[in-house]
């Protein structure tokens, strides 16, 4: 992408601070973003201003392990439940994708459930903070794998499906601009 995609402009504000606002009147409970460094935390609260309550920052548990590292830090910072797992570059959050997750990991006692391939758009419960701990430790930085290690429900969907839940990402430039064209979000940058 080339910057940051956690601040991307979308309708005026970046996207970090609309995923926030978005999980603030989807879930009840706290709302943990993991960061990767103390730098970009402190970039991060300077550009989105006081955190509104509920709302706090955690630091990954290793440096330069990826999603996994945040995933550790997130789950162990939650009181024991369950917690929805997303990435910073979502630009939609779909509640209807929420209450599916939630009704499959209670219909089947998962300890997490994802759409098969989507390990951030997902639910895992936060007793997996030390299942992560250990994927850390072993060198797997792979999501997918802790999915699999967790023994977790994967739902298989159909891409107008996962277009549907909003289960993508803004991964390029290409995909941003696409998203831009095609929601009725001005850009101010």
């Amino acid at each position: 992408m080339g910057r940051d995609k956690a601040l991307l402009p979308v309708g005026g504000r970046p996207l970090l601070a609309r995923l926030i606002g978005e999980l603030r009147e989807a879930v009840t409970g706290e709302i943990v973003v993991a960061v990767s460094s103390p730098e970009r935390e402190a970039a991060y609260r300077s550009l989105l201003g006081p955190l509104p309550g509920g709302v706090a920052f955690v630091l990954d548990r290793q440096q330069d392990a990826g999603p996994v590292a945040g995933l550790a830090a997130g789950l162990a910072a939650l009181p024991d439940g369950y917690a929805y797992a997303t990435a910073c570059d979502t630009p939609e959050l779909s509640r209807q994708w929420l209450v599916r997750l939630l009704h499959e990991a209670m219909a089947n006692g998962a300890p997490a459930v994802a759409a098969q391939g989507e390990p951030l758009h997902a639910l895992y419960h936060t007793g997996l903070a030390r299942l992560a701990e250990r994927a850390l430790a072993d060198g797997d930085y792979r999501l997918i794998s802790l999915l699999r290690r967790a023994g977790a429900v994967e739902l298989t969907l159909t891409e107008q499906e996962k277009a549907a839940y909003g289960l993508y990402n803004l991964n390029t430039p290409e995909q941003y601009e696409t998203y831009l064209a095609n929601k009725p979000h001005k850009i101010e940058e």
